[in-house]
């Protein structure tokens, strides 16, 4: 499984979170990367999302990755673990 860790973060530390989260996603096996919402263009190709960012980044963050989401299946969408 191939899964994005994407996050916001004005001052680093939700950054940080986000690479400890796709870190310990590594350790157990599971392909992991981290992207800054910004760089998120297309998410075709993960089978999983995981976003991140603080209540204030919250609704940029969930408007970006729905226009980005395009490049995922509906399959992928709605599945959970």
């Amino acid at each position: 499984m191939k899964t994005v860790v994407v996050y916001a973060s004005k001052y680093g530390s939700t950054k940080g979170i986000a690479e400890f989260i796709a870190e310990k996603l590594q350790q157990r096996g599971i392909l992991a990367e981290v992207r800054d919402v910004e760089a998120v263009h297309d998410l075709g190709g993960f089978d999983a999302l995981l976003q991140h960012a603080s209540s204030s980044w919250c609704y940029s963050l969930t408007i970006a990755l729905g226009r980005a989401s395009s490049g995922m299946s509906r399959s992928n969408q709605n599945q959970t673990g």
